[in-house]
């Protein structure tokens, strides 16, 4: 079975970007949250590779979220204890129930088969997925501006796969159709549909 990649040393750097961020950093990361609110079209939510759990602090809605990792998933369900928290793997799911949108937010650039997930997610999706990467080659700017990871030249820890806007676009559309693209600093997110069969 294959999964998500977990490297030990990656355990934690969420916490580090949610919990140990500057004002700016912030900032960004409540607009990164805000324009995901704006997009949702449902308020039954479904995220795939949820990790610690923090999306469930900052999204509108019913949140349920799975990860590979066990620990992340312990991890998540402490941090909500109200919540509902699973094991799971991004390339074995379950449908999710009608009205479910899923999420599936700064998980593709850690995986090796990012379009056998993507296609996955649009298996089990009802109607609609919104699912965000970095905006490359604007994440390694940023980073590599505030002196972040800079003998990987500000790639993020984990991070094996980049996309721009367009190449992004370009990938969804493989299994969906794309509603809307927005890009907050230094994000892509895009709500997408399922297509008709």
């Amino acid at each position: 079975m294959q999964n998500l990649i977990t490297l030990p040393e990656e355990k934690g750097l969420e916490t580090e970007k949610y919990e140990q961020s500057g004002m700016i950093a912030g900032k960004l990361i409540q607009g990164f949250y805000d324009t995901i609110n704006a997009l949702l079209p449902t308020t039954e939510l479904f995220e795939v590779g949820c990790g610690e759990g923090f999306s469930a602090q900052y999204l509108k809605g019913n949140w349920t979220g799975i990860d590979i990792d066990a620990d992340m998933v312990i991890a998540a369900k402490e941090r909500n204890p109200d919540k509902n928290v699973y094991w799971g793997d991004v390339y074995t799911l379950e449908p999710v129930p009608k009205g479910t949108t899923v999420l599936c937010l700064e998980v593709l650039e850690h995986l090796e088969r990012p379009d056998e997930a993507l296609r996955e997610l649009a298996r089990i999706t009802d109607e609609y997925a919104v699912i965000s990467v970095p905006n490359e080659p604007l994440w390694h700017i940023l980073n590599l501006a505030r002196g972040k990871y800079l003998k990987d030249w500000g790639n993020g820890p984990g991070h094996i796969n980049h996309w721009a806007p367009k190449s992004f676009r370009s990938l969804c559309e493989k299994y969906f159709d794309v509603v809307e693209m927005k890009l907050p600093v230094p994000w892509i997110i895009c709500l997408l549909k399922k297509r008709e069969e």
